[in-house]
């Protein structure tokens, strides 16, 4: 192969990486596969003591109702491939990224809970739990996953759950700013 022809090759290989470098980055956790729909998911904030066992139908079916695509979406929340957030938390608050009615009664939400602590030399570490349960308006709950990961500020992490039927992977980056932790990652949904 003559110099021309290697220098071509190159180029296009260094080409196809940037592509795949910058489509990995604007989806936060690699390429989706072909054919996998994409959205903006809106969080809802609670308090991360809300109680859900209490809570009423009508707000359970507020909430699963809000988590949906837009209207006229032909995509459920738990039939979407790739949700994306970029929310700012006080201290004490949730977020639920999931939310549906897997059957009459019964909801199954997913939600993340940040907090924060210093280590011993003053580095700031970012505990994530997240919790995916399912509560059914008789007021009973069921923790399906409840998986926790710690990291430094600014450094992505990743997180896993599931609930039997479906398999969760986010990919995750914390930061404070003043008194909130601003929280960013997107979610990627394996059946």
């Amino acid at each position: 192969m003559n110099r021309r022809a290697s220098l071509v090759l190159l180029v296009f290989g260094l080409a196809a990486i940037a592509i795949f470098v910058s489509r990995r980055n604007e989806q936060g956790n690699g390429i989706p596969f072909a054919g996998q729909p994409t959205r903006k998911v809106i969080p809802l904030k609670v308090t991360a003591d809300f109680d859900w066992a209490s809570a009423e139908e009508s707000t359970l079916e507020e909430f699963a109702a809000a988590l949906q695509p837009e209207e006229g979406a032909s995509i459920a929340p738990k039939d979407a491939r790739i949700k994306e957030f970029d929310v700012t938390l006080d201290p004490g608050e949730s977020i639920v990224l999931e939310g549906y009615e897997r059957e009459e009664g019964v909801f199954v939400f997913s939600r993340l809970t940040p907090t924060v602590t210093l280590s011993d030399d003053g580095v700031a570490l970012m505990t994530i739990e997240g919790e995916r349960f399912s509560v059914d308006v008789s007021g009973s709950s069921e923790t399906l996953s409840v998986p926790r990961v710690m990291t430094r500020e600014g450094y992505r992490a990743m997180i896993s759950m599931s609930d039997g039927e479906s398999y969760y992977q986010l990919g995750l980056t914390a930061t404070r700013e003043n008194d909130q932790i601003r929280l960013i990652g997107s979610e990627s949904v394996s059946e």
